[in-house]
């Protein structure tokens, strides 16, 4: 399982280097709307690097237990949902696990809660590690 959980890391990373290649065009890029996850095998996977949480939105169905499996790439960094009293803290190169089961349909603000990383990403990033948990 744990080797599986690896491999599928390692298999979004390289996805999202490839999505994130050059160009090579002039002028700025235009950001790709941002995808909705949702659990596959009853697992989410999000990723945390240089000030930025993806993916950026996710998906449940109320009452469904899901994992959350959280890998911090660069530093170490939270998952915080306020609301669901959860507060994941995973080490630099690591990744964490924790079980999400909301009853209540809604709308919940996932985020990294190491100071500065909020909103306004991490210093010369242009990202916010902050992301959107929709509860159907």
């Amino acid at each position: 399982m744990r080797r599986m959980a690896v491999m599928l890391v390692c298999l979004v990373a390289l996805l999202l280097v490839v999505a994130c290649g050059g160009g090579g065009g002039a002028g700025e890029a235009t950001p790709a709307p941002a995808a909705m996850a949702t659990p596959v095998n009853g697992v989410v996977q999000l990723t945390i690097n240089d000030g930025e949480i993806q993916p950026k939105k996710v998906a449940i169905k109320a009452g469904e237990a899901v994992i959350f499996q959280v890998t911090s790439v660069d530093i170490y960094h939270t998952l915080s949902i306020d609301e669901l009293d959860i507060n994941l803290r995973v080490g630099r190169g690591k990744t964490g696990e924790v079980q999400v089961k909301v009853d209540t349909p809604g709308t919940y603000t996932f985020y990294c809660r190491v100071t500065g990383h909020r909103g306004s990403g991490l210093a010369g990033s242009r990202f916010g590690e902050e992301g959107t948990l929709i509860v159907e």
